[in-house]
C-alpha cells in the first residue's frame, strides 16, 4: 500500500474508533471526551508510515517525546488489514496512563502478552463493525501451534484470554472494558477471582513468555528489526507449547476447583498440543 493511501484510511477511520468502541460497549460514554483528547494529542504529533523491513506492522512509542504512532504502510494489501493495525496501535495510546498500557505494567512489561491479545481482539472487532463485514474464522499456525481464530496476530494470547474468561464466567466484552478502565477495579476483580482457585501470576507470566518468543522472530540478536519475520525454531515452538500448557493447566485447576461441571466445555476450547492437556 502506498503511504498516501494509508494516510487517507487513517484520516477517514481514526475518529470512528472511539464512537464505535462506545457503541460496542468497550468504552464508557462518559469517557468519550477524555479518549478523544488523547487520540487528537497523539495524532497531532504526526504519524510515521515507514518502518524498516516487513516483520513489524505497527508500533506505539511512548518512551519518546513526543509520543508517536508508527505504521508499516507497505505491508498492507487492503483497507481491512490497514484498519486493524491502525486501531490496534491507537488502542495502546488510548489505554496508556502513568503506570500502565491497558493490562501491561510499563515499568517491567508484566502483562504485555495478555494486553497484546486483548488489543488485537479489540482491533479486529472494531474493524468488523466499522467496515460492516465479518472476518472469518480459519485454522492458523502461530509459533508452530494451530489455532482456530479470525485474528492475524497474537492468536495464542487472544485464545488464552478467551478461555480464561469462559472459565471465570465473564464475557469477552467485560474483559475488554477492563483494559481501558482507569481505576482498574474490574481487572483487579478478575485477578482476585482467578486467584481463588488458581495462580493468575503464572497464567499472565506464561502469556508474556509467548509474546517474548513471538518478538524474537521480529528482531536479530542485536535488537535490530529483521527484513522479514523469521520462522520459529524447534526450540521456540517447544517453549511456546510449554507456556500454553502452563496457561491451560491454571485454567483447568480453576475450573476443577470452582465448577467441575464446566470441565468438558472448557476442555473443548483448549488448544490441542498433540499431547495430553494435563499430565
Amino acid at each position: 500500500m502506498e503511504k498516501n493511501e494509508f494516510q487517507k484510511i487513517f484520516s477517514k477511520r481514526s475518529l470512528q474508533i472511539i464512537n464505535t468502541g462506545i457503541r460496542k460497549g468497550y468504552f464508557e460514554q462518559e469517557d468519550e471526551k477524555r479518549l478523544t483528547r488523547k487520540l487528537l494529542q497523539v495524532v497531532e504529533n504526526g504519524i510515521e508510515t515507514n518502518i524498516d523491513g516487513t516483520a513489524v506492522y505497527g508500533m506505539y512509542v511512548y518512551e519518546t517525546i513526543p509520543k508517536k504512532l508508527y505504521y508499516n504502510a507497505k505491508v498492507f494489501e487492503n483497507e481491512k488489514e490497514a484498519l486493524i493495525y491502525i486501531i490496534h496501535e491507537i488502542k495502546h495510546a488510548l489505554d496508556e496512563d502513568e503506570t500502565n498500557i491497558g493490562f501491561e505494567e510499563k515499568e517491567d512489561n508484566i502483562g504485555v502478552g495478555m494486553n497484546e491479545g486483548a488489543s488485537h481482539r479489540f482491533a479486529t472487532d472494531i474493524a468488523e463493525e466499522i467496515l460492516g463485514e465479518k472476518i472469518i474464522l480459519t485454522r492458523q499456525k502461530c509459533l508452530g501451534v494451530e489455532v482456530d481464530t479470525n485474528l492475524d496476530e497474537y492468536q495464542i494470547e487472544d485464545k488464552m484470554n478467551e478461555i480464561m474468561c469462559k472459565a471465570l464466567g465473564i464475557s469477552r466484552g467485560e474483559f475488554l472494558i477492563a483494559q481501558n478502565e482507569k481505576n482498574r477495579i474490574k481487572y483487579n476483580n478478575i485477578q482476585q477471582k482467578f486467584n481463588q482457585f488458581a495462580n493468575f501470576d503464572i497464567f499472565r507470566k506464561s502469556l508474556d513468555d509467548i509474546y517474548a518468543i513471538q518478538e524474537e522472530t521480529w528482531f536479530d540478536k542485536n535488537g535490530r528489526l529483521l527484513e522479514k519475520e523469521a520462522s520459529p525454531t524447534q526450540e521456540q515452538i517447544f517453549k511456546t507449547k510449554e507456556a500454553i500448557r502452563k496457561c491451560q493447566s491454571q485454567i483447568m485447576q480453576y475450573v476443577m476447583k470452582s465448577n467441575i461441571r464446566k470441565l468438558e466445555e472448557i476442555q473443548k476450547e483448549m488448544i490441542v498440543l498433540n499431547e495430553k492437556i494435563m499430565e
